[in-house]
């Protein structure tokens, strides 16, 4: 029968009790206690952003390499977007084929760059409303080809997740809003990089997976206590000592760190507040010697082996003007010359011939 069950509703209810809005991670964890009582293969949480479209996204179950596709190329050409929805939705758990046919999904940049690389098929989406009604966020989960795709009990199950996670969502919107709007898009261009956010006396708040695996190779001890004492005594002192944004880790030179001051407005306050951004990079000098011998064998010069580093980093043609100093038709010239050389179309191609290395 397409009815929920007791089990049903016991999952729902450890679901509730297990979500933190107060917890800086909660899209994180949201999707993990998602995953953790009901049988979908990933899942992902998004923002929507001022214009529509969703960015910000947390994953579950999805690779790197496909991360940065969609922050990158897809999320304009997310057909579940409201900005890209042409009727009324009344539905607040939608499928494919609320949209299009799947000859056209299959047909689709999404798919075919992003959810099939992770073995991902059937998507269903469940909106997620702020007090004004209007979208703030949504829920995507996902199910393999060989499943059934998403049946009528599971949807109701969804539409129940999507009232559960809402309320928690606004809570957590209302305490972290004015971070989390400029750490999202700071992140935005950072992907794989690993990060640690701090307050403003270099507290830890968040420290993703990346930083910690990162800091393995060179910590003994990589807790948040013995990390923060690092922060304080080693990369603190350089930054304000010398005004240094961007150095390596002492004594282990291929870790790189840079500093990113974000500076936010209180919520319903004349008050500023300052978070820190630290972000780590591991850069095998092996792996970039093999990287710049097979730039130069390709012609690639200088400054577009710079702009093919930033590229496959994740930074859009704006943000490498801005740090090489540079106008953005410079750039996009630059970028066409690297396709050409390199014989690809796209970015992710690009991604791949660095993993291959």
């Amino acid at each position: 029968m397409n009815i929920l069950d007791k089990q049903d509703y016991q999952n729902l209810l450890e679901l509730s009790k297990e979500l933190a809005p107060m917890d800086i991670n909660f899209q994180e964890k949201s999707l993990q206690s998602i995953l953790k009582y009901f049988n979908f293969s990933g899942a992902a949480f998004p923002l929507v952003d001022n214009k529509g479209y969703y960015h910000s996204l947390v994953y579950a179950n999805f690779n790197q390499l496909s991360r940065v596709i969609y922050n990158n190329y897809c999320y304009e050409q997310d057909f579940f977007a409201p900005a890209n929805c042409n009727k009324n939705l009344h539905e607040t758990v939608l499928t494919i084929d609320n949209f299009m046919t799947f000859e056209e999904y299959e047909s689709s940049t999404l798919y075919t760059d992003v959810l099939s690389q992770n073995n991902f098929y059937y998507e269903a989406l469940v909106l997620l409303k702020g007090k004004t009604k209007k979208y703030i966020g949504a829920v995507a989960v996902y199910h393999k080809k060989n499943s059934i795709g998403f049946t009528k009990k599971e949807k109701i199950i969804l539409k129940e997740i999507g009232n559960i996670i809402e309320t928690h969502f606004q809570i957590h919107l209302h305490i972290y809003n004015n971070m989390s709007t400029i750490t999202a898009n700071t992140l935005l261009h950072r992907l794989p990089i690993g990060m640690i956010l701090c307050d403003s006396n270099f507290k830890i708040l968040q420290i993703n997976n990346e930083a910690t695996n990162i800091l393995k190779l060179s910590l003994e001890d990589v807790s948040i206590k013995y990390i923060e004492q690092i922060i304080k005594n080693k990369i603190l002192p350089l930054h304000i000592k010398y005004g240094l944004k961007h150095y390596s880790l002492q004594n282990k030179n291929n870790i790189q760190i840079s500093i990113d001051h974000l500076i936010t407005k209180a919520e319903n306050s004349s008050n500023y507040i300052t978070y820190y951004a630290i972000f780590f990079q591991y850069n095998s000098q092996e792996k970039d010697r093999a990287w710049s011998n097979l730039m130069e064998s390709k012609g690639i010069t200088k400054r577009e082996h710079e702009i093919a580093n930033f590229l496959r980093m994740g930074y859009c043609n704006g943000k490498i003007a801005k740090n090489l100093h540079i106008s953005e038709n410079t750039v996009r010239r630059h970028r066409e010359s690297i396709y050409k050389k390199l014989n690809i179309t796209r970015i992710n191609q690009l991604n791949i011939i660095y993993e291959k290395i």
